[in-house]
C-alpha cells in the first residue's frame, strides 16, 4: 500500500491514502509517494536533508 505526502510551502506536511489531484493542491505544494513501511525516523531524515531523494519517498511530477 502506498501513502501520499503533501508538503506545503510553510513546511507543514499532510498524509493521504489517495493521490490528490493538482486542483486540490495549494500553489507551491509538492506531492510525494511512499510505501506503507516508511517510518517516522525515515521522514525525519528526509526532512533534515531538505526533502531530497530518499529511497522510500519519491516526488510525484505533475
Amino acid at each position: 500500500m502506498e501513502y501520499y505526502l503533501m508538503l506545503f510551502k510553510n513546511g507543514s506536511l499532510k498524509i493521504y491514502k489517495n493521490k490528490q489531484s493538482r486542483g486540490r493542491m495549494e500553489e507551491g505544494a509538492r506531492q510525494f509517494v511512499c510505501s506503507s513501511n516508511v517510518t517516522v525516523q525515515d521522514l525525519h531524515v528526509w526532512a533534515s536533508n531538505g526533502y531530497k531523494k530518499l529511497n522510500t519517498v519519491r516526488e510525484i511530477e505533475n
